[in-house]
C-alpha cells in the first residue's frame, strides 16, 4: 500500500526511527499515499531487499514502496484568490480559497471524503499551511487546490501560506488577513455572470424563471466574516440551530432593500459555504434576474 515520507506514531528499530501514518486509529488509505493512511496497532518493521517496508499493523502485514522525488510546489504570483470571484489581495478566516500553481502532488482531480461530516487536514500527499497551521483541501487538481483558511487567523496580520507536497514545500505567499471578504458565486464559476440563486419553489433563478416579486430566494457564497456559534474547522453544518452571520449583511436589489430573512453557514455544505436567503419587496420595481 501506499508511499513513503511517513509522519507521526514515532517507532523505532535498529535502523534508526520513523513516523507512521495518521493520527487517528483505524484501517484505511491502502492504496495511496501512506501520509494519508490510518493504522490500527502498527508494530515490527522490516525492510525488503528491493527496499520495500513491510509493517505488521494488528492483524494485518501492510506494505509501503517508494515514489521518486517530488519536485517543489510552485504557487503563481497573485495565485491565491477567493474560491467565488477570483478575487485576491488578502484572505478572511473560514473562507474556502483557491490557490493556482503548478507540482501540486497530483496527477489528476482529487476530492477529500468527509470522515465524522469533517473534511480532513490533508489530501493524498498535500498540505497546504497558515504560518504552519493546516487548512482544510476541499479539492485539488495538478494546478489548483480549494482550501479552507483556518479561523484562528488574526485579522490585521499577514500570514505566510505555503503548500507542501511530501516533504517539499513551496516559497511562502504573504497574504493579509482581513475580517470578511464576501462573494457570491456564479453559474459559470467565474466569479461574474448569472449568479447560483435559487428561487423559492427550489428552481433555479435564469432569465426564463426569474424570482416573483414578494418571493424569496437564496444566494451562496464565502468569506462572509465569522460565524455563530462556530463549528469545528472542516466541518459540515447538518444539523440546528444552524451557524449564522455575527454582522448583519444588507442586500440591496435594483436599488431597493431586500429583507434579509437568514444569513449564515449553506445547511449540509461546509460552513465555508454561507446562505443568504431573503424577500423581495411587492412592490420592487423589477421581478430580479440573475
Amino acid at each position: 500500500m501506499g508511499r513513503t515520507v511517513l509522519q507521526r506514531d514515532l517507532f523505532a528499530n535498529a535502523s534508526g526511527s520513523f513516523s507512521l501514518g495518521r493520527p487517528d486509529q483505524g484501517y484505511s488509505g491502502d492504496g495511496g499515499p501512506a501520509q494519508s493512511a490510518r493504522f490500527y496497532s502498527p508494530g515490527s518493521v522490516e525492510f525488503a531487499p528491493n527496499g520495500d517496508l513491510y509493517v505488521v499493523d494488528g492483524d494485518r502485514i501492510r506494505r509501503l514502496t517508494g515514489i521518486q522525488p517530488q519536485t517543489p510546489p510552485v504557487i503563481s504570483p497573485g495565485g491565491i484568490v477567493n474560491s467565488a470571484s477570483y478575487n485576491g489581495g488578502a484572505i478572511s478566516p473560514g473562507e474556502l480559497v483557491s490557490i493556482f500553481g503548478s507540482n501540486f502532488g497530483t496527477s489528476g482531480l482529487d476530492i477529500a471524503p468527509y470522515e465524522n461530516n469533517t473534511v480532513p487536514s490533508q489530501l493524498g500527499r498535500t498540505k497546504v499551511l497558515f504560518d504552519g497551521q493546516l487548512g482544510e483541501i476541499v479539492a485539488m487538481t495538478p494546478n489548483l487546490i480549494n482550501v479552507l483558511v483556518p479561523y484562528f487567523l488574526t485579522t490585521g496580520h499577514t500570514v505566510q501560506v505555503t503548500v507542501q507536497v511530501d516533504a517539499t514545500v513551496s516559497s511562502p505567499v504573504a497574504m493579509p488577513v482581513v475580517a470578511s471578504i464576501p462573494d457570491l458565486y456564479t453559474m459559470d464559476e467565474s466569479g461574474s455572470g448569472p449568479g447560483v440563486i435559487l428561487n423559492q419553489d427550489g428552481s433555479l433563478n435564469s432569465s426564463t424563471r426569474p424570482a416573483p416579486r414578494g418571493s424569496v430566494v437564496a444566494l451562496y457564497g464565502t468569506g462572509e466574516d465569522v460565524l455563530s456559534p462556530q463549528l469545528p474547522q472542516g466541518a459540515l453544518a447538518i444539523s440546528t440551530p444552524f451557524p449564522t452571520m455575527t454582522t448583519a449583511p444588507t442586500v440591496i436589489i435594483a436599488g431597493q432593500p431586500a429583507e434579509v430573512r437568514y444569513a449564515g453557514a449553506a445547511p449540509s455544505f461546509l460552513s465555508a459555504f454561507s446562505r443568504l436567503t431573503y424577500g423581495f419587496r411587492r412592490r420592487s420595481p423589477a421581478a430580479p434576474r440573475p
